[in-house]
């Protein structure tokens, strides 16, 4: 009578399964899914490494698909980075090199840039402490230098990726300052886009449109709250969405985003 020869399954081989079959659900999480693949398919040459060396082992079925998953997994992985790769590629590829205007697709330097009119006569007389200022010459409020240095306008702002339009389009028309700050102060002082608001002949206050500020180009320019350190100097463009034909007169300089506290800025 002839007694059956007892097998014990590889450890390696169990492994090797069990990861191949992980990978499947779990294989597309940066490195740990690729740690599952490498793992399936290392033990799986391992287990039948040691089950061709020793007969009284066993599993060659399980290290086989454990093997066969890990590779399929793989070469899945794989594919699909050459797809994310190329269509990254094709999106860089159609982005401008020049920097774009805030209201046409052409990509060309905004040729609606606005220099008020710098007028020789002295500013008006200063009343309920309202503060004139020109363009390009700055006025000092709460340790803060503001200067404005430019002004565009436009119905969008942002860019196009063939014809559509990464960026935001204005209900009525986008006023978009380019704005220079300098904490002239002795310690860090924070100020926000929500603490400049644009306002009219009319009286009326328009808010910074902090969404189309994201948008603007070049990239990373659009003012976002900052916190300035004493003796830095910040630049940052703040767009507004404003009726068109309206009548700008300057801004409203609040304490902080929500003091009724303000210094009056208007141009002359």
């Amino acid at each position: 009578m002839f007694g059956s020869e007892n097998k014990t399954t590889s450890g390696y081989a169990i492994g090797s399964l069990i990861a191949g079959i992980l990978s499947i659900f779990l294989g597309w999480i940066p490195f740990f899914g690729w740690a599952l693949v490498i793992f399936a398919i290392f033990c799986g040459f391992i287990a039948l490494s040691q089950i061709s060396s020793n007969k009284h082992l066993d599993g060659k079925g399980l290290a086989i698909t454990g093997i066969v998953l890990g590779f399929v997994v793989l070469i899945f992985l794989l594919l699909f980075f050459l797809a994310f790769t190329s269509v990254v590629s094709n999106l860089k590829s159609n982005l401008p090199t020049s920097t774009p205007t805030y209201n046409s697709p052409n990509y060309n330097p905004p040729q609606n840039y606005v220099t008020p009119p710098q007028p020789a006569q002295s500013p008006p007389a200063v009343t309920n402490a309202d503060i004139f200022t020109q363009f390009g010459k700055e006025v000092i409020v709460n340790d803060l230098g503001f200067t404005f240095l430019k002004q565009y306008n436009g119905t969008q702002v942002g860019t196009y990726i063939d014809t559509t339009l990464l960026g935001k389009k204005a209900s009525g028309i986008y006023y978009i300052y380019e704005i220079q700050i300098e904490n002239k102060g002795s310690h860090s002082i924070t100020i926000s886009p929500d603490q400049i608001v644009l306002t009219d002949a009319a009286g009326r206050e328009f808010s910074a449109d902090t969404l189309a500020d994201i948008y603007i180009q070049p990239q990373g320019s659009g003012f976002v709250s900052e916190s300035i350190n004493p003796g830095i100097i910040y630049t940052g463009m703040i767009a507004y969405d404003v009726p068109v034909n309206t009548t700008l007169v300057g801004f409203k300089i609040y304490d902080d985003a929500f003091s009724k506290e303000f210094h009056y800025i208007k141009f002359y």
